[in-house]
């Protein structure tokens, strides 16, 4: 019994928990104005960004997702982007995606890029990425524990298509974006600690 409530510690210190209050306004695309507020931060004519009334991720006819079209070239990606302002920290990013059979096949997959100045303005001061994974013509979860770095003031949660092979004309689907309040340091710390102290016992 001490090995179970040690491990169910060390897990609850080491994830933020989807419990959090989610940062993003318009995550679950219930409505069409929802993908206003997902605009392609480097706009592209190839690129096309709307809504889907008939396909999401929990099958609520009174729901949506965001539809992502895209037509790329030179193994590029795009998407949309929402920025939040929020610090450093620990993030349990998540996003479901559906990419239907197609060809080419592009992937799917969510960014967390992390500025120094509102509105996600400055310098990067880094990225953290996650690929969906690679199940067809059914909804997927990307997900990832990521650290926003020192000096973060901004994220942007951007949702990505892309593919290696020219050219790429494709459209995937995404909902249920989730990026939390950041967790904090200290926490996943005691976290680690809790299953470094776990492994010696069972050792």
């Amino acid at each position: 019994m001490r090995f179970h409530v040690t491990l169910l510690l060390a897990v609850s210190l080491v994830a933020p928990g989807a419990s959090a209050q989610n940062l993003l306004t318009s995550p679950d695309f219930d409505v069409a104005t929802d993908v206003d507020d997902w605009p392609d931060p480097f706009p592209d004519p190839n690129t096309t960004i709307g809504w889907q009334s008939d396909l999401d991720v929990d099958a609520s006819p009174s729901s949506g997702s965001l539809r992502l079209e895209t037509s790329i070239s030179n193994g590029a990606a795009d998407g949309p982007l929402q920025c939040v302002d929020s610090g450093a920290g620990f993030y349990e990013v998540e996003a479901w995606s559906f990419n239907p059979t197609q060809s080419p096949q592009p992937v799917t997959f969510v960014a967390v890029d992390y500025f120094p100045g509102a509105g996600c303005t400055g310098t990067l001061l880094g990225s953290d990425s996650q690929f969906a994974p690679s199940t067809l013509d059914a909804w997927v979860l990307a997900e990832d524990l990521v650290e926003a770095p020192s000096g973060t003031v901004s994220l942007g949660m951007r949702l990505f298509s892309g593919n290696t092979i020219d050219p790429t004309v494709a459209t995937v689907y995404y909902d249920a974006i989730y990026l939390p309040e950041p967790g904090r340091g200290s926490a996943l710390a005691c976290g680690l600690l809790a299953l470094a102290f776990l492994t010696r016992r069972r050792d």
